[in-house]
């Protein structure tokens, strides 16, 4: 699942990704899958981590919506 809304939002920003059409259709996914993300992560600090392809994300929890960002080890 956040594999899948990292590669979302990869492809938003590819100009096949800004077509009107593809763009809603991405913003639909990408939705669904917030949706589906969000009640499976905690509040943190700390945050929950998930390891996609190699590079540690933090799942940080706003109102509603799941921020993924990479670990950068500075805190």
């Amino acid at each position: 699942m956040v594999e899948e809304i990292l590669g979302i939002q990869e492809k938003i920003l590819t100009p096949e990704g800004k077509k009107p059409e593809v763009a809603e259709a991405l913003d639909a996914r990408f939705n669904e899958l917030q949706g589906q993300l969000d009640p499976l992560v905690e509040p943190g600090p700390p945050f929950q981590t998930i390891t996609v392809n190699g590079i540690d994300y933090e799942l940080k929890k706003l109102d509603h919506y799941v921020n993924i960002e990479p670990v950068t080890g500075v805190s």
